[in-house]
């Protein structure tokens, strides 16, 4: 009773000296729409009597009702006036001017709920839907408020986005530092028309770099962008950004920079230029990746993504509103693309980093639609399979829930319209269906959906008079089957048996409909035309991005795979059950200077079911492999079926069927059934009674550069994934020493690897190796040399050079060695400055400038310690018939080229280890063997052959 006694006491107070001696209001310009930000500076004084305060009115509908924002010399506080009588909506906020006795302040109201931010950090949060529109008025008495400093902005959600194809200009952008600019394909004729993604925005420099975007009251908001960083380094993205000195920011670390990995990612608040942490999570990125990166903000919560997958998140919040921006910081160049802004209330799982349920539509150059050799892949009719003028069915299956949506552009024409879904086959009585009857004069539609030709609802639908279009809309959400006609829903209908058929068709008669207006979706779909950053794959190997595929006109550009011998683009997503894959690719033009055009051309080839290190892994899809040869499906490495048939005909720059043209791979996978066609032609099937298990789609090439137009894969469902292999990176390397003789020879070679690696080296432009010593194996004392492969396939080299050696004196060629069964290398001699071959573990190869003098006998790769031994001199004497002496000064270790060895199918996978040890070139003595140590075969892998006789045959699907 005290307590109510106390609080009447303390209103009547409030209320009494409420009215004593207050100006009156001066009203802003602006009112209050349903959702606004008032900002206003309060400038307070040194001074201030116990009777100063400022008064700013929001809402106001009279001097009765309205809400009210009080400031007095030491605390503020947020009333509710009504009937004349102020009540607290929350305790007093204290606080501080600044150095210019000013206190900055901004009242949000979003609905019901209102936000008090004073000098950038939220000070009070409260719901009241007592009052809305009225306007907004000031009073001060002792201190400074003035309607000309008060601003009152409406806002709306935010809706954002920006790909950088303003040529050039950083249009939105306020770059709060100089080293920003844009980058572009390499191209003497570069043409932004004729280019599937021409720029994206780059900071370039160690030095922190920073830009900003959007207005200062942006609010509640979901923030993606795409970003890459070239080097080791820092980048990321801030929100509620008020300047260079004060926002929030999520940044994101590589993995090779010297940072605690358990905090590679980061999520700060930067506050008058000081940094304080938030939250922090193991991870760091790789360099030369693009990823998706996402921030979400609103008065509750921040939380973050990495390719939709949570990172950072924190309930603690500063600012309330403010800018985007982009960030990185010791990075040599960062790069990023594709901002997307969009409204964010909260609701969004926090485990669900991204909002699109059905496949985005691509983006295509209008320049691409208009070219007559990319109709195919490029206009909107694309996997429509036409039967007659009123029917088409989609080639693609539509695995998880599907959509349909189109625009009538013809409303004077009366006719039929039928749209169908999840149909088992090409049957509009067997999936959903809707059915439409226009009737142009009464400017309506009568409609019934079917469910397997039963009516399961009906109605009409009616447009405005002035309609010049109508928009349908016809989808499939879990069990719900919705429709929309002009903008408003037609029925939703619940199934608790949701039909799985697959096939997407629709029907028109009387009713002009282009595919133009036309577009098929799902929810399992990935439609790709790398028009944006690559953010859903994942550079296995090589350097992919955006470049011309003919030397001759460098206007037109793609992206493409090159620089290594394999270039390899994985998903990052794995796929589990039935698959298909359309891929639109041809391959790079590499002679420019020759009058073919083309050094090799050969291999367009798809990987599905792989572990994202080993081509080797899962099934392979080869087309005009083996040197332009044959096409074949290879399952671990192993040719399954193959066709002679199927391969580039006439592949020079005379021939515009080649030279011009997108070849179309198609790869289905349905249950044990495995299909390839290219061209929709059936090149070869295979039915797998084991099949693998789920895995992720690689793109890829051998020795050619990848140029992809568009990707797509529809699945029937995804799969976790393991994350990709790290790169890795040499270890420290001891420092060149001489080489030791061997006893009683003063030209031998001896490595013992006890304590030096004696000048073995890994350096390759082809993969090359780590090399190391190890101490945790050895032939016969502490130490042996471990030679690693850093990638799947590649050369696999490891070499050493030393002073010449005479082999007619040093005739033996001995080491020990440590092979796993999937190492497959030989070894490489350079003999009076020839290079020579000899058969190892990776059997034969083409006799093209290195000819094979012989075999080392008796290899066993069985992960245990053997020796090998071979005599070079006998083996050289009739390669070098006339020469007076043969000296010796080089060995290497390689994969056999030319042999898909080197894409890291059949052998040498990622991180491959062997040993050698006790390496010798020495005189015909009896080599010393550990005890037990018995000659054996060999056990040498050989290329895979594929059948004596095709399987399948070409045929038309």
């Amino acid at each position: 009773m005290r307590s109510l006694t106390i609080l009447s006491l303390a209103l009547i107070l409030l209320a009494s000296s409420w009215a004593a001696d207050a100006p009156p209001f001066a009203f802003v310009d602006e009112e209050c729409d349903a959702d606004f930000t008032v900002r206003a500076t309060v400038v307070v004084g040194r001074w201030l009597s116990a009777r100063a305060e400022a008064r700013l009115a929001f809402n106001y509908q009279d001097d009765k009702h309205h809400y009210l924002l009080r400031v007095r010399r030491e605390t503020m506080e947020l009333l509710k006036v009504q009937d004349g009588t102020p009540t607290p909506l929350c305790a007093p906020v204290p606080f501080k001017a600044n150095k210019d006795h000013a206190v900055h302040l901004s009242l949000k109201r979003r609905g019901a709920q209102m936000t008090l931010i004073v000098n950038g950090v939220i000070a009070a949060r409260l719901e009241d839907a007592t009052f809305s529109g009225g306007k907004v008025g000031v009073s001060a008495s002792g201190m400074t408020l003035k309607p000309d400093a008060v601003r009152v902005q409406p806002v709306e959600p935010v809706f954002f986005g920006d790909d950088f194809t303003r040529a050039g200009r950083a249009g939105e952008w306020e770059e709060l530092t100089p080293n920003w600019g844009f980058s572009r394909p390499k191209s003497s004729q570069f043409d932004p028309s004729a280019t599937s993604n021409p720029f994206s925005y780059r900071a370039t420099g160690e030095a922190h770099a920073m830009t900003l975007a959007g207005r200062w009251f942006w609010d509640n908001y979901a923030f993606d962008a795409a970003a890459k960083a070239n080097t080791d380094g820092c980048i990321g993205l801030m929100v509620y950004a008020q300047d260079g000195y004060n926002y929030i920011l999520f940044r994101w670390f590589s993995k090779g920079f010297n940072v605690p990995q358990n905090q590679a990612k980061q999520l700060i608040a930067v506050v008058n230029g000081q940094a304080q942490t938030l939250d922090a999570q193991p991870g760091g990125f790789e360099p030369g990746q693009w990823y998706k990166l996402t921030v979400k903000v609103n008065d509750d919560k921040i939380v973050t993504f990495i390719d939709d997958e949570p990172a950072c998140r924190s309930t603690k919040l500063f600012f309330g509103q403010g800018k985007i921006g982009l960030f990185s910081q010791f990075c040599r160049e960062a790069q990023f693309d594709d901002v997307v802004v969009k409204p964010w209330d909260g609701s969004t799982p926090v485990g669900q980093g991204g909002n699109l349920s059905y496949s985005e539509e691509p983006k295509i150059s209008a320049d691409f639609l208009r070219e007559g050799t990319m109709a195919k892949w490029a206009t909107p009719a694309f996997g429509w399979k036409i039967e007659d003028q009123y029917t088409a069915w989609h080639r693609d299956n539509f695995y998880g829930d599907a959509a349909l949506a189109l625009r009538l552009t013809n409303l004077y024409t009366p006719g039929v319209l039928m749209l169908c879904l999840h149909s088992p086959t090409e049957d509009f009585h067997q999936g959903y269906t809707w059915r439409l009857q226009i009737v142009p004069l009464e400017r309506s539609a009568q409609w019934e959906l079917w469910r397997q030709g039963t009516t399961v609802a009906k109605g009409k639908q009616e447009w405005e008079e002035n309609s010049t279009s109508i928009g349908l809309t016809f989808f499939r959400a879990g069990q719900q089957i919705i429709g929309y006609f002009a903008g408003q829903q037609a029925f939703s209908f619940t199934d608790p048996a949701p039909l799985t058929g697959r096939r997407v068709g629709f029907f028109t008669n009387g009713i002009p409909l282009t595919f133009h207006n036309l577009r098929a979706s799902s929810t399992h779909l990935i439609d790709e035309t790398f028009a944006t950053a690559p953010t859903r794959w994942w550079q296995g190997r090589g350097v992919w991005t955006v470049e011309p595929r003919w030397p001759c006109d460098e206007r037109w550009a793609w992206m493409t795979g090159g620089d290594a011998e394999t270039p390899i683009l994985w998903s990052k997503s794995a796929f589990a059950g039935d698959l298909t894959v359309d891929l639109f690719a041809a391959i790079q033009m590499d002679a420019d200077e020759t009058p073919l055009g083309y050094r090799r051309p050969s291999d367009i080839n798809v990987t599905i079911c792989g572990d994202g290190k080993d081509l080797g892994s899962g099934y392979s899809f080869i087309f005009s492999g083996w040197r332009n040869t044959q096409s074949a499906i290879l399952r671990q490495g192993k040719v399954v079926a193959k066709s002679r048939e199927a391969r580039i005909l006439q592949p020079t720059r005379a021939n515009n069927d080649f030279h011009r043209h997108w070849y179309h791979l198609r790869i289905v996978k349905r249950k044990q059934l495995l299909q390839f066609y290219v061209d929709d032609l059936l090149v070869c099937e295979y039915y797998d009674e084991q099949p693998l298990p789920a895995g992720r789609v690689a793109f890829w090439t051998f020795k050619n550069g990848l140029v992809i137009a568009r990707a797509r894969i529809a699945y029937e469902s995804l799969a976790p994934a393991e994350p990709f292999p790290p790169v890795l990176h040499p270890s420290p390397r001891a420092p060149a020493a001489a080489n030791a003789p061997i006893a009683n020879s003063r030209d031998g070679v001896f490595h013992d690897f006890e304590g030096q690696l004696h000048g073995w080296n890994g350096q390759s432009k082809n993969g090359g190796s780590l090399v190391s010593l190890d101490s945790s194996t050895a032939s016969r004392s502490r130490q042996s040399l471990k030679i690693q492969n850093p990638i799947s396939g590649g050369d696999f080299l490891a070499w050493t050079t030393f002073a010449p050696v005479d082999l007619e004196k040093n005739p033996i060629l001995r080491f020990d060695y440590r092979l796993p069964p999937t190492v497959k290398v030989n070894l490489i001699v350079r003999v009076n400055g020839s290079y020579c071959l000899i058969t190892f573990t990776g059997g034969d190869q083409p006799d093209d400038h290195r000819p094979t003098i012989g075999s080392i006998p008796n290899v066993v790769a069985d992960a245990q310690w053997r020796t090998a031994e071979i005599n070079l001199f006998h083996a050289l004497r009739s390669r070098f018939p006339t020469a007076p002496s043969l000296t010796l000064d080089g060995v290497a270790f390689s994969c056999p080229d030319e042999t898909y060895l080197r894409c890291g199918i059949g052998g040498n996978y990622w991180g491959s280890v062997f040993h050698i040890d006790n390496f010798q070139v020495a005189p015909a003595l009896p080599p010393s063997r550990r005890e037990g140590d018995a000659p054996a075969e060999p056990s040498v892998w050989q290329e895979p052959h594929p059948p004596a006789e095709p399987t399948g045959g070409l045929r038309r699907r």
